[in-house]
């Protein structure tokens, strides 16, 4: 998507385009519409008084749900009285005040049939007319549909409509008087109860939606059991009687706030909040295998997910990428690819909370007073249209210089020539505080700050923009400088500013808000320019500040724009004779028009004009490729890959589910190694599905433990077999295990967890107790694919104890691979032996490498500064103390404690760790294992070869975690493949260099284990 749009920057327009939207409707299968774009800067609508909730465009109109009590004009002169629920023209943002469905409560869900709008929240009366939770009220006029009565004795969190059913999800226990438990199905008609739909949770349930054909349902939510079965973030589940059926979703992290399922009905679209870095995302699972097919994470919760044309739009909190001022992104629904041409800028944290629209617009709702410079509240409106490129862009999270040490520097460090050279460096926000990225120094003492501090940075134009503007959260004052020239100034008086003067005073939740300043075009020059900013305290006791600026720059970057080429393609896969319909119409030219289209099918054929058809004969892959010309000539051109499939089709994808049966051995026996063998004879065994395992009482099938509590069997064998037409194109294995396993694929050996490297037999311990959260973890292993063959694989793995007395074992495994992949290498005839010498070698002996995690480490927890030569060979680490992992404190589970500083207040920012170790020479691989709170940088013989949760580019003592880690996510072990060659004949060293987030963390984390084959 990004080669398609390039990077972008939208302008406001509009295209009149009327499309009726009803939502979670069964759909025909059209050609999906891949040329929608949308101006990143919205109209000045009308706004509302609070937080939009819920937002829905219904042809013309745009509903929005929330909580708040007034509309407001976008002069501010005109204001009406609209509670919770209101509409808006979308063409022009004006309310419409033929509507009016006044509601006591939050509205927080939106559906329509085309002729009622459906109203889910936390409200108990509509319009004047007593409803629980769930109304149905007419488009045009808002009034209350008396026909129509399902009362909720809960929150309605979510809806979705398809036929003639309402599905409903929340906390509610009852509706129209009859127990359901958080789910339910009505009459789109009446509100009458489904008495087949029972389906019931243990927990809230935040999102639902139905198939197109109503065949399944799919709901999300924080909860633990669905229908009394252990279930958790996705459910899907028989769109008749609520029962669960299968698919089972893979790759799945994080609860989910909304939930969508794509207009062909192919993909599961989803919104995960959650856990920091790993439940933060917008997600899409294929329908029919239940694979993952993309996800992009972003800074925070994702909260809402809609589909149009061929994007994915989601709506967030807290930023994405490191990027604080974005909320809402455009994904490719096939890919994941980000559309980087779509990027508004928020004012406030929490952003989006609903998103919807279809090619006309794009409309949200959430929590923000400014997006894009335009004052909007509760609701935004963001009109199709062909973008302007941005010229330039400058982001926050991008590495700034920065000087704070008090001094004046006059004037002339404002100038492009100025050399900076010896300043600091970070990324943004800067500030005094725990939760800035850069944590910068205030002065000599916390009552005699410095007034002022400065930052310096140096971009590149592509020309002179037409219009450009810098955001900035700022505490307290700001004068900011382009190419010398003074461009915007914030929270200061005027005149002369000098480095004593001092701020005006900002406080509370002003701190944090973003604030839009437009800066002057043509101080910004194609090629090279700086911006400069001196931030500004209110007093020397001031006692916080922070700096986080974006600075955007748009327009044309000079001469004939290309035109863009757009394909629409339908079918674009099936079996051959292949009949494809190609329709060029969507393309478009930004300063002109398109007069010519001309087709290469890929196959020999070709065709000129704004459509054609095309049949394809033989099987394979084709790519069609659509130039067209503008009026002056230029050309652009878009591909579109055309896959033609032999009858019957043969599929490469793998899919051993979760729930798949196995035959185990649980009898403590030795099985040496033909056991994982395809040809191997298990009928003997037993056979029983998963969770496997004893001692937790969540499992499935019940594995024997041995004679006694005290005298367990080491090893429990599993197996289980597939059949597949050839090698998918990825392959990966996910197991859940309690304490440590190998799992191998035919044989050859695939994946290894908690085990000790060299040979395994039945004897052979784990490498370390597994408890807690971390049982319940499922480790994903990425597999060659082309260790599968055509025809029938064996998956085996065999789980291990850390010991004899290990309370309790875990076995739950799945293997998934989608598409069809190349065919494995032919086989070669190995020529015959000669008596020429093999030719000489200078690369040492290979030998195996193991730096278990029980090996003593020396240490330093002193707070000082250490430089880099800390990390490197010869380094004298005589002085520093000694001991065992797991190192760390404030959890109680340490081996070896170390100091967190002078105070719990003040602790030390970054420990040191360093071991040495033997070898003869380069492994054959090399794997890092860490398990970190909260961030760690690792060296081997003084060259990184790790990084987690730290920023890019250079770090010292001083520098920050990237975020906090705690939870279960303290202890996982996570693991970097490094470079082998990095091994040295003798005397090697591993250093890692652990981070807090800041002065207060709680706790700190430090265990590892470097492991490599010979």
């Amino acid at each position: 998507m990004t080669a398609r749009r390039g990077r972008l920057a939208a302008v406001a327009s509009c295209l009149a385009l009327a499309v009726p939207l009803i939502a979670h409707e069964a759909l025909p299968a059209v050609a999906l519409d891949p040329s929608v774009s949308f101006s990143s800067i919205p109209i000045e609508s009308w706004r509302v008084n609070g937080t939009g909730r819920a937002v829905l465009k219904v042809g013309n109109t745009v509903y929005v749900g929330g909580s708040f009590t007034r509309a407001v004009s976008a002069d501010g002169t005109q204001s009406e009285n609209r509670t919770n629920l209101a509409a808006f023209d979308a063409t022009t943002g004006a309310l419409i005040p033929g509507f009016r469905a006044d509601a006591n409560y939050p509205v927080r869900n939106l559906q329509t049939d085309g002729t009622s709008l459906f109203v889910g929240g936390s409200f108990s009366t509509i319009g004047g007319v007593t409803r629980r939770n769930i109304a149905a009220v007419d488009l045009a006029t808002g009034a209350v549909r008396t026909s129509f009565v399902a009362d909720a004795n809960g929150t309605v969190w979510n809806m979705s409509l398809v036929g003639d059913k309402l599905y409903v999800a929340g906390t509610f226990s009852t509706v129209n008087g009859s127990s359901r438990s958080r789910m339910a199905a009505v009459s789109r008609t009446t509100g009458a109860l489904d008495q087949n739909f029972t389906p019931s949770a243990d927990a809230t349930v935040r999102a639902i939606a139905a198939a197109p054909d109503g065949s399944k349902v799919y709901v999300g939510g924080p909860y633990g059991e669905i229908n009394g079965t252990d279930a958790e973030n996705i459910t899907t589940l028989d769109g008749t009687t609520g029962a669960i059926v299968g698919p089972t979703l893979s790759g799945v992290t994080g609860y989910v706030d909304d939930l969508e399922v794509s207009q062909d009905g192919q993909y599961l679209l989803a919104a995960h909040s959650g856990v920091p870095g790993i439940g933060n995302r917008t997600a899409a699972y294929s329908t029919a295998t239940g694979n993952r097919s993309w996800r992009q994470v972003v800074d925070g919760d994702s909260q809402s997910v809609h589909q149009i044309g061929e994007m994915v739009y989601a709506g967030f909190h807290d930023g994405a990428k490191g990027d604080g001022s974005s909320r809402v992104a455009g994904y490719d629904l096939y890919d994941g690819d980000e559309d980087s041409a779509f990027h508004p800028t928020f004012n406030r944290f929490m952003g989006a909370y609903a998103v919807h629209g279809d090619t006309s617009a794009f409309v949200i709702a959430g929590d923000f007073s400014t997006i894009s410079g335009v004052d909007v509240e509760g609701f935004a409106i963001f009109p199709a249209g062909p973008p302007t490129p941005f010229v330039a862009a400058v982001w926050g999270w991008e590495q700034w210089r920065y000087l704070d040490d008090g001094s004046n520097q006059g004037t002339a460090w404002r100038q492009p020539a100025y050399d900076d050279s010896g300043w600091d460096t970070g990324v943004g926000a800067f500030g005094y505080g725990n939760e800035h990225r850069t944590r910068i120094s205030y002065g000599p003492s916390w009552s005699n700050k410095y007034i002022t501090t400065y930052f310096r940075k140096q971009f590149t134009a592509d020309a002179t923009p037409t219009a450009a503007a810098i955001y900035m959260r700022v505490d307290d004052g700001a004068v900011v400088y382009v190419n010398g020239v003074e461009a915007a100034r914030d929270n200061l008086p005027g005149g002369s500013i000098g480095h004593t003067t001092l701020a005006y005073d900002r406080s509370g939740n002003s701190e944090g808000s973003s604030r839009y300043f437009v800066i002057d075009p043509a101080l910004i020059v194609p090629g090279t320019n700086t911006i400069a900013v001196e931030v500004h305290q209110s007093s020397p006791s001031s006692d916080d500040l922070t700096f986080f600026p974006t600075v955007v720059a748009y327009g044309e970057t000079g001469g004939n724009a290309a035109p863009t080429a757009v394909i629409g393609a339908a079918p674009v896969s099936g079996e051959g004779p292949l009949a494809v319909n190609f329709d060029g119409s969507a393309s478009s030219d930004l300063d002109g028009s398109v007069v010519a289209w001309a087709w290469d099918f890929g196959d020999g054929a070709t065709a000129i004009g704004v459509a054609a058809g095309h049949t394809y004969t033989g099987e394979g892959s084709y790519t069609a490729t659509l130039t067209v010309t503008d009026d002056e000539g230029a050309t652009g051109v878009a591909t579109r890959t055309i896959t033609v499939t032999p009858p019957p089709p043969p599929s490469g994808g793998v899919d051993v589910a979760p729930s798949a049966t196995w035959s185990y051995l649980d009898d403590g026996s030795n099985q040496g190694t033909a056991w994982s063998q395809p040809g191997f004879d298990d009928g003997a065994w037993a056979t029983g599905v998963g969770e496997f395992g004893y001692g937790d009482g969540d499992e499935n099938t019940v594995v024997s433990y041995g004679p006694s509590a005290s005298q367990k069997h080491r090893t429990t064998y599993f197996r289980t077999a597939f059949a597949a037409s050839g090698p998918p194109a990825d392959l990966t294995l996910t197991m859940r295990i309690d304490d440590g396993a190998v799992a191998y694929l035919n044989g050859v050996e695939v994946a290894r967890f908690n085990m000790p490297v060299g040979p395994i037999d039945y004897r052979t311990n784990a490498a370390s107790s597994i408890y807690g959260s971390g049982e319940d973890l499922d480790r994903e292993f990425v597999l060659d694919p082309n260790q599968v063959v055509a025809g029938t694989n064996v998956l085996a793995v065999e789980v291990h104890q850390r010991g004899s007395a290990s309370s309790d074992l875990t076995f739950l495994a799945s293997l998934s691979g989608t598409g069809t992949g190349e065919p494995p290498p032919p086989t070669t005839t190995t020529p015959p032996t000669t008596t020429t010498p093999p030719p000489t070698t200078t690369t040492p002996p290979g030998g195996a490498i193991d730096i278990a995690p029980s090996a003593t480490w020396s240490y330093l927890d002193d707070g000082s500064d250490q430089g880099t030569a800390w990390s490197n060979l010869g380094f004298d680490a005589s002085a520093w103390a000694t001991g065992v992992g797991e190192f760390g404190y404030g959890d109680g589970d340490e081996n070896t404690v170390v100091s967190y500083g002078p105070s719990a207040s003040q602790k030390y920012r970054t420990t040191y760790f360093r071991t040495e170790f033997a070898a003869s020479g380069a492994p054959s691989d090399l794997t890092l294992t860490m398990r970190i709170d909260d961030a760690a940088a690792a060296y081997l013989n003084g060259v990184e070869v790790a990084r987690f949760n730290l920023p890019t580019g250079p770090i010292d003592y001083r520098t920050n975690a990237l975020s906090s880690i705690y939870g279960s996510a303290e202890r996982l072990d996570r693991t970097f493949s490094v470079d082998p060659g990095l091994i040295v004949v003798g005397t090697n060293v591993l250093s890692v260099e652990v981070h807090q987030r800041g002065s207060a963390s709680s706790d700190l984390t430090f265990l590892a284990s470097l492991s490599g084959n010979a």
